[in-house]
């Protein structure tokens, strides 16, 4: 399933008073108590056909929207840039150069050690809930690159071949990895709540996992980050999160 704990999504700040009535937090209270009824209701199969995309939709919207969504999503976004610009020093300089520049060890290591210390260096440590989706995301990215290595004779030169086409193949793994287990963490309670059996569940979270992978992949293209300048790569992949998210609460 979605995670290794159970996790019964945003709640109301219990800093404030019960008897705070700030009308912008009641809003939100029941934006998510929405978000929360449109899940459960399509993870218990009551929802009818546009069940999944309006559980979906109502998901962006609790966070404010788009808008929202990706201000929030500030641990994605940033580690997203990060692995961004490092795969464009590959393709520029080569991988030994872009680990000696940046100070990744490699001497004397092997292939999916030297991933390793890669994925270390650009993923955020989780030590909280929205680094873990980054780095969870990360890990879901790197995996097809694991088993690249998992072939006879094949070094780290492989990496060399990662040019801009394949880095923006990345880059949609990683935003919609990032979504889907986001959603899952805020979400995944309610699914298991409701499904009506655990293979159900499992249906359920991969039928999200699909929906997702489509919108990114239909809004994301190769023009996307092409000869992108790195003094405006934070606002470009901000603006792709916000776009994805867009078309999920839209349902377009």
């Amino acid at each position: 399933m979605g995670t290794s704990k159970r996790y019964e999504g945003r709640n109301k700040n219990p800093l404030l008073p019960s008897d705070f009535e700030d009308n912008q937090v009641n809003r939100k209270q029941n934006s998510w108590s929405s978000a929360k009824n449109f899940m459960s209701r399509y993870a218990s199969g009551s929802s009818g056909i546009k069940g999944k995309k309006n559980a979906v939709s109502n998901y962006v919207k609790a966070y404010g929207g788009a808008r929202g969504a990706t201000r929030t999503a500030k641990s994605g976004i940033k580690s997203a840039v990060g692995f961004v610009s490092f795969f464009s020093e590959v393709s520029e300089k080569g991988i030994e150069q872009a680990l000696k520049d940046n100070n990744i060890s490699f001497e004397g290591k092997k292939p999916k050690e030297i991933l390793n210390e890669i994925v270390n260096f650009l993923a955020p440590d989780p030590n909280s809930l929205e680094n873990s989706i980054a780095r969870k995301a990360f890990d879901n990215t790197f995996s097809s690159i694991y088993q690249k290595f998992e072939e006879e004779n094949i070094d780290i030169s492989v990496l060399d071949e990662i040019k801009i086409e394949n880095t923006i193949i990345l880059l949609k793994k990683y935003i919609e990895s990032y979504i889907y287990y986001r959603l899952i963490l805020d979400m995944g309670y309610r699914i298991e709540q409701n499904a009506k059996s655990l293979i159900n569940a499992v249906r359920i979270e991969q039928d999200l996992k699909e929906y997702i992978e489509v919108v990114v992949n239909s809004t994301i293209n190769s023009n996307s980050i092409t000869n992108i300048k790195k003094n405006i790569l934070y606002q470009t992949i901000e603006e792709l999160f916000r776009l994805c998210y867009n078309v999920l609460e839209e349902q377009l």
